[in-house]
């Protein structure tokens, strides 16, 4: 469904999508808060770049430890919108070799367990945010 012209929020019924494997809503007109419901057992790809969303990173993405690819960038349209730290649990994603978070309004350290993501290929950049302190030795 990406690269449409699809407003408002991701509905509620989401949720209850437990056997997908791909979700990309990339390039749309979404906005409201990420949801905090994403137990997909077998999400491997969520792209949801290029929006509207708004309010902090989610504290956690319960239930999608098989994810391989995360892309939330561009999410920037106004400084309200999604911001807040680096979450701590993108270092628990086990099976992550993509990721991308650049251009959100996101501040603070870059987690130190990111370094613990052996599968990670690349991390493309943190740009347009504002982080800051050292970056995590072996990255």
């Amino acid at each position: 469904m990406c690269h449409n012209h699809i407003t408002g929020q991701v509905p509620g019924s989401v949720c209850k999508l437990k056997n997908i494997k791909i979700f990309d809503l990339a390039y749309n007109f979404l906005e409201g808060e990420l949801t905090n419901c994403f137990r997909m057992p077998n999400l491997y790809f969520l792209q949801l770049s290029h929006s509207r969303f708004s309010g902090e990173f989610p504290l956690r993405l319960p239930g999608i430890r098989s994810l391989t690819f995360l892309d939330l960038a561009f999410n920037n349209i106004h400084p309200r919108n999604f911001h807040g730290a680096l979450p701590v649990w993108i270092g628990d994603m086990e099976s992550l070799r993509y990721l991308q978070l650049s251009h959100n309004f996101s501040y603070g350290d870059i987690p130190l367990n990111i370094t613990n993501i052996d599968s990670l290929q690349y991390l493309n950049n943190l740009a347009g945010n504002n982080i800051s302190g050292s970056i995590p030795w072996p990255l």
